[in-house]
């Protein structure tokens, strides 16, 4: 019988060369190269599973899609393995992110010392609004240094040429008297200074005709 066609049937029975030797199940192999269909009649091939290759060649619409290179972006979550059978994801660069979620001992370390240099920098801030400066005394008389009526430290008699230094902190953000207590209960002014001029180190001296302003340095 001759058929010019396809024929089909529930069944084949006895030698038929051709059939034998297709690839019908797992394990099944071949060699050489397998067509489907023509160029000027193509067909589909429809695989219910993975096609794995060690190349792609063509016009494969999802595959140009990935994310292959950089400037490739893409929507929506990455999913990395799953619960019960974890993955890893390895990057060899940066990983940057708007946040992170889970334990992460390198990110830990980083938050930590994040808190660490925010500390600092409010003591550098607290550093830099209350100062530590040095003031002189040039007269020999025993002085004071106030603030806003706040006594700071009292300013040992000193001499012209060798003059007593007092550390004090101060508030940048109020002026600076030298004051003379022996013209109590009006006290005289020696000099002033305004504190937003100084910073820790400063020194302060009253080598000057008293009140006017502090010479500083």
């Amino acid at each position: 019988m001759t058929v010019n066609g396809t024929v089909t049937a529930t069944s084949f029975s006895g030698e038929l060369p051709g059939l034998t030797e297709k690839v019908s199940k797992t394990g099944d192999t071949m060699t050489g190269s397998l067509t489907i269909g023509e160029k000027q009649n193509p067909a589909n091939l429809t695989v219910n599973g993975t096609v794995t290759a060690t190349s792609f060649s063509g016009e494969l619409p999802g595959l140009t899609e990935k994310v292959s290179k950089t400037g490739d972006t893409m929507t929506g979550s990455l999913t990395i393995g799953e619960k019960q059978n974890p993955a890893n994801l390895t990057v060899n660069g940066t990983v940057t992110a708007t946040s992170f979620s889970g334990n992460f001992p390198g990110l830990t370390e980083i938050e930590n010392l994040k808190t660490e240099i925010q500390s600092l920098k409010q003591r550098l801030k607290a550093l830099e609004d209350t100062p530590t400066i040095s003031v002189q005394n040039h007269s020999n008389f025993p002085l004071k240094a106030f603030q806003n009526d706040r006594e700071l430290a009292d300013l040992p008699a000193g001499s012209e040429n060798n003059p007593s230094s007092t550390f004090v902190q101060i508030d940048r953000n109020v002026d600076l008297l030298i004051l003379n207590p022996s013209t109590s209960p009006n006290w005289e002014l020696v000099c002033k200074v305004s504190a937003r001029t100084l910073k820790n180190g400063s020194i302060v001296k009253n080598d000057l005709p008293w009140g006017g302003a502090c010479n500083t340095a």
